[in-house]
């Protein structure tokens, strides 16, 4: 698997590392998203079934 670091700003202290989910198509967060789970329930977008949490 390739590797490639990402970089971003930090809103607050501490540190993380883990996989990233990447997607090109847009992602609603209003019905695309189940907020209890994090899952993408949007049908129709590629990464259906995914969870982003």
């Amino acid at each position: 698997m390739p590797q490639h670091v990402i970089t971003g700003k930090a809103l607050t202290s501490g540190t993380a590392q883990g996989p990233v989910l990447f997607g090109d198509t847009p992602l609603s967060f209003w019905g695309g998203v189940q907020p209890g789970s994090g899952e993408i329930i949007d049908r129709h977008h590629p990464l259906s079934g995914k969870i982003i949490t």
